[in-house]
């Protein structure tokens, strides 16, 4: 095997080694923060940040190598030892803060703690690019090698990703995954050793690789590295099964004699604790005469199918999302807690809810939501009005919809307050009748027919009549719960945000953005006051960012070329427009971020979330940065000139991608045919890429430099993506809006870039 195909296995495997240790690293730390949609773009935001950082570093120094294969052996080394590292480290993160197993860390805490662990493993991912299109280049200069470089690391990228999102994580727990992964990292450099120049450098890295290698295939096969890490993790608590599963990270533990679930560090159901399934169940059942079909989303292993078959009801579904949790729950909860999922009556769904419900093969009395509030793109789809007309149509003549969130027993804060308010006129619009009961969580109950009860006296008398045997829902505790002055207090409490609260929209998801801030308020320093702010903002002030970023550059732009001397020669750019194929390059990486989140929550949206298909979405995206980087990489001879049309016509599609997006939307695509739109977004970028790095490389800079840069500037736009649009931009301006934004966005680099130059006479630098 030659030289170049010892480097290009390395850029491939390096590539999918990347991805899959960022989802495994995403999994570990989303179970310390608990899942919110602010701690996954903290997460995305450290990882992209930390990864430019290291391609600028490296990249600037790339061209000075003498023997660059040697470095990229060591980076590919280095980056073998800091996976399963960094993998461990994480499950140590509550540990060094100070903080429990189970306990929410809070925002300030958890950022510096994120980006400390992930600047190691993430300065040295993001150099191998950098490296490797040097090296390509300097094996064949005239073969366009930075179009291969990018291409193999794609195609690694989305290859890897898929296999072991797909198939490797249900198999292997993450410190196992982290050693097989680095022990392929360890084999492709054992490969590329055998081009180190000096002989007996060469036989000692190659000897230091082997048992390197051996150390890590025993790590890869043995499962007490693992049972370290879950120790760890769960320290305190005694761990009874911990795994992944396509959905998340499973966890059951025994306390005190009883049995809790964990999905994704959330607490799901502990046998024996009723109190919550009570609350739920009978306050909603009460409210239909004549119960006779339920259908329970979420909730069925905490009690409240119990509950439900306490009624004489005829049916009962009951919907979970992910299997491997009722399959952890029957091997360690007590046979007594899982003997409603064997009830006749019960039919067991392993479904999103939401799908469920566009597809339900029956008409119900009673739909009772058991979920988190809408703490997430993916959760806010369950509290949005379209869900809710969507179970208006599967209910009966005077059928009952109840769900909670999280509020207070006495005067909810002004965050919960706002998302109370706006979940209540969401609801009005498509119920003719909302009741809210108060308490530490706020119960609605959505009907289509007569008035709801809210009274304790009448709620307790149904059951009385029903002859239902309850231990908390009972007279010693309910009226105290539903005192008139506690329902005055809630209803005042709503009517002073019902005018500041905003609809819940599938396309416009505010609810996450109301429950963000809710969240925030939890902790102490500044971020309430900051969701707060974006809360209050008008939407046209995001519009204002586009501008105001052109007009910062045009000036930057023109200043530098006032120092530089001068323009280019026909079709060459000059130094100002240097600097705005860089800036084209960084909103190409905001760009990026928001087709992806865009067409993922459209696509939840529309077809209801099913896992293993955004796991393919992702691919396609890849799939897409790799067939672009082929095409250019078949056009060896490209001019300076040609470059730069080229250039400029695929921004101009960029620019158009976004306007046409919107339509794909109401066109009722096949659900097949819609998971390959982050293709088209794919091939885009990895057409503009490697024509940036030709364009910066006619200003005098080296392979290793430009494309070190580029790629550095690429991911910092990325970083900005992930850390502004899917918390704040998307909730904020909808789907439909952030389209129009980013379309802006590349308008306004595009003006950029065809600016004329401030001294077109003058010749080029050399």
């Amino acid at each position: 095997m030659g030289a170049r195909w010892r480097v290009s296995a390395g850029l491939a495997v390096g590539g999918a080694c990347a991805v899959s240790g960022q989802i495994i690293l995403l999994r570990e730390l989303l179970v310390a923060f608990h899942g919110n949609e602010l701690s996954l773009g903290v997460i995305l935001a450290g990882w992209l940040f930390w990864a430019a950082a290291g391609s600028w570093l490296i990249g600037a120094r790339a061209d000075r190598f003498r023997h660059p294969v040697s470095v990229l052996t060591l980076v590919l080394t280095l980056a073998s030892l800091l996976l399963p590292a960094t993998v461990l480290a994480s499950v140590c993160l509550k540990k060094a803060i100070g903080a429990s197993s189970v306990e929410t860390l809070g925002f300030f805490e958890f950022v510096p703690a994120v980006l400390v662990l992930l600047a190691p493993l993430c300065l040295v991912l993001g150099s191998l690019f950098a490296i490797g299109a040097r090296i390509l280049d300097d094996l064949a200069p005239a073969r366009n090698e930075v179009s291969r470089a990018y291409l193999l690391e794609s195609a690694g990228a989305g290859a890897g990703g898929l296999v072991v999102s797909m198939v490797m994580l249900p198999l292997l727990e993450p410190l196992r995954l982290s050693f097989a992964l680095g022990a392929v990292l360890l084999l492709v450099s054992f490969l590329l050793a055998g081009e180190v120049p000096a002989r007996h450098l060469r036989a000692a890295a190659r000897a230091f690789l082997v048992v390197l290698i051996v150390a890590f295939a025993v790590g890869a096969v043995s499962p007490r590295a693992d049972a370290l890490r879950r120790r760890i993790q769960w320290q305190g608590l005694d761990l009874l099964e911990a795994g992944n599963s396509l959905l998340g990270n499973l966890a059951a533990v025994d306390l005190h004699g009883e049995v809790s679930l964990y999905e994704n560090g959330l607490l799901v159901a502990t046998s024996g604790y009723r109190f919550h399934a009570e609350e739920l169940v009978h306050l909603g059942m009460v409210q239909h005469p004549d119960p006779g079909s339920v259908l329970l989303i979420g909730g069925g292993l905490g009690g409240a199918l119990h509950e439900i078959l306490k009624y004489p009801v005829e049916h009962c579904d009951y919907v979970e999302l992910d299997p491997q949790l009722i399959a952890m729950g029957r091997r360690h909860m007590p046979p007594q807690e899982l003997a409603p999922l064997d009830d006749g009556r019960v039919a067991v769904h392993c479904v999103d809810g939401r799908y469920f419900v566009k597809n339900a093969p029956r008409k119900y009395d009673v739909v009772m939501l058991d979920l988190p509030g809408p703490r997430s793109a993916q959760l806010n789809r369950f509290y949005s009005l379209e869900f809710f007309e969507e179970v208006r149509r599967i209910l009966r003549d005077d059928g009952v919809l109840v769900f909670e969130i999280s509020s207070s027993e006495v005067y909810p804060a002004a965050e919960q307050r706002l998302l109370l308010a706006s979940l209540r006129r969401t609801a009005g619009l498509a119920f003719p009748r909302v009741a809210t009961l108060p308490g530490d969580m706020c119960y609605f109950v959505l009907s289509t027919g007569g008035a709801s009860l809210t009274e304790a006296g009448a709620i307790l008398e149904r059951l009385s009549v029903a002859g239902i045997e309850t231990q908390y829902v009972r007279e010693t505790m309910l009226p105290f719960r539903l005192t008139p002055w506690r329902a005055a207090q809630l209803e005042q409490a709503l009517q002073e945000k019902e005018q500041q609260a905003r609809i819940n929209r599938d396309f416009q998801p505010l609810g996450y953005l109301y429950d963000l801030a809710q969240w925030s308020a939890q902790f102490r320093g500044p971020l309430r006051r900051w969701v707060g702010k974006v809360i209050e903002a008008r939407r046209w002030w995001a519009y204002v960012i586009p501008l105001v970023l052109f007009l910062v550059l045009a000036a930057v732009r023109y200043a530098g070329e006032g120092r530089a001397a001068g323009a280019g020669t026909r079709g060459i750019p000059s130094e100002g427009r240097r600097l705005a194929v860089g800036a084209a390059v960084g909103v190409t990486g905001i760009s990026e971020i928001v087709f992806q989140v865009t067409v993922m929550v459209g696509f939840q949206v529309m077809y209801g979330h099913l896992f293993y298909r955004l796991g393919v979405m992702v691919a396609a995206f890849m799939a897409g940065l790799a067939v672009g980087s082929f095409w250019l990489w078949r056009r060896v001879e490209m001019s300076p000139a040609r470059a730069w049309r080229g250039f400029l016509q695929v921004h101009v599609a960029i620019l158009l991608y976004p306007l046409v997006l919107p339509l794909l939307f109401r066109c009722n695509l096949p659900s097949w045919l819609f998971m390959f739109l982050p293709a088209v977004s794919g091939i885009l970028g990895g057409l503009e890429f490697p024509l940036a790095v030709r364009l910066w490389q006619r200003s005098g800079r080296g392979v290793g430099r430009a494309a070190g840069a580029l790629y550095a500037i690429d991911s910092f736009g990325a970083c900005v993506g992930a850390a502004i649009v899917g918390p704040f931009l998307i909730p904020l301006l909808g789907l439909v809006g952030i389209c129009w934004w980013t379309a802006l966005l590349n308008g306004c680099t595009l003006v950029l870039l065809l600016l004329p130059s401030r001294q077109p006479g003058r010749p080029a630098r050399p």
